[in-house]
């Protein structure tokens, strides 16, 4: 039996075809808002739902969420201006996360100032959640336009 993913602000996919394609899991929802990704996601996981806004979506229980939300808001290279900024949809990823009560949450961060960061652990630690940061560099993203390549 697969692990049910649901992918929230999921770009072109890259959390879930990593996850799929170690044969473990089965992406069951994306939530992504632009119409270019929603396309690439259409063609490289036909019949996979796509949900087009986060702030509606309404979730199923789920074994593992991923989530690679907006980092402008919080971002060091940014004006961090955190639940101030109107990108910050971290409050939303938060009510999937308790809604579809998973066992594993996968996030994607960018730097974050330390103070920042230490919140964010003790948060998903709070919440009792198994949780795997993921930094993402410029040096890897040359491996998600492969993906769309074909489009």
């Amino acid at each position: 039996m697969k692990l049910k993913v649901i992918d929230l602000c999921s770009g072109i996919g890259g959390f879930s075809y990593g996850l799929e394609k170690t044969g473990y899991f089965k992406t069951i929802q994306f939530v992504e808002i632009n119409p270019f990704c929603q396309k690439v996601l259409k063609k490289n996981f036909p019949g996979t739902p796509i949900h087009d806004d986060i702030k509606t979506y309404k979730p199923v229980e789920a074994d593992v969420v991923t989530s690679g939300f907006p980092c402008q808001p919080f971002s060091i290279a940014g004006k961090q201006d955190g639940k101030n900024d109107n990108r910050n949809l971290w409050g939303e990823t938060l009510r999937v996360i308790k809604q579809s009560k998973p066992t594993f949450f996968i996030g994607g961060l960018i730097p974050l100032n330390l103070l920042e960061l230490m919140c964010f652990k003790l948060l998903v630690f709070i919440l009792n959640y198994f949780l795997l940061f993921l930094h993402f560099h410029t040096l890897y993203f040359h491996a998600s336009l492969k993906i769309i390549e074909n489009i």
